[in-house]
């Protein structure tokens, strides 16, 4: 610390040599891991600067969905299969959950692999038996959900994606379709759910009326069908 300073009668001005003053300061890790020092003893630091970062034995895998798929993701099961390439065989992480966006996300850190940089994103734990590395790219597979012996229509054949949408029968006049409103279940980028508000029985438009009407002066009739769906 800087030395003090006095004046005598005369007006000198006199200073003291200086002292250094040393503070202790007990810094506790988030986690516990491998610590890894960024400085030196006697090394001059400034207020910000990292002084230390501690690399965790537990890793997490992180993978990005857009907003639009988490309407999929309203039950959101508790584990997540990780593929990496030429890496083990896909294996099992738990305790999926969801993170807000994060800028600057592509690159891992603390611990986590990342396969994507942007997006809402999804976290799990990496088992601690499994063999991974810091940074490694991952796919991550989640499934949404599953049904057997439902109902189900092409996505071209319904307007919205999510709990109410609607499909249209044919009328009694070419060209004049009678639209009727359904509840959605799963979907898998193909076909869609349909829980209620359509029988196997009934007959629709393959292709809404605006669609089929820009691409062609005919609209193709599908039939509903029972089949199994998987998100």
């Amino acid at each position: 610390m800087p030395g003090a300073t006095s004046t005598n009668d005369k007006g000198e001005v006199t200073t003291e040599p200086s002292t250094t003053a040393y503070q202790y300061i007990d810094l506790h890790a988030s986690a516990s891991g491998t610590l890894n020092l960024a400085v030196t003893i006697g090394q001059t630091v400034n207020a910000g600067d990292t002084i230390a970062s501690v690399q965790p034995d537990s890793y997490t895998a992180s993978g990005t969905i857009s907003p639009e798929q988490m309407y999929r993701l309203q039950d959101l099961p508790s584990t997540a299969t990780i593929l990496i390439n030429n890496g083990p065989a896909p294996f099992e992480c738990t305790n999926l959950r969801v993170s807000n966006p994060r800028p600057n996300a592509g690159a891992a850190n603390n611990g986590e692999t990342s396969g994507a940089s942007d997006g809402i994103k999804l976290l799990c734990n990496v088992p601690s038996e499994q063999k991974v590395f810091h940074g490694l790219k991952i796919t991550m597979e989640v499934i949404a959900g599953q049904a057997t012996g439902v109902l189900t229509v092409p996505l071209t054949a319904v307007e919205g994606r999510f709990e109410v949408g609607a499909v249209y029968i044919p009328g009694d006049k070419p060209g004049n379709p009678q639209r009727v409103e359904v509840e959605l279940g799963i979907s898998d980028d193909e076909r869609i759910e349909i829980k209620s508000g359509l029988t196997a029985e009934q007959e629709i438009l393959e292709f809404l009326p605006e669609n089929a009407n820009s691409n062609s002066d005919m609209l193709e009739e599908g039939m509903a069908e029972d089949a199994g769906a998987q998100g």
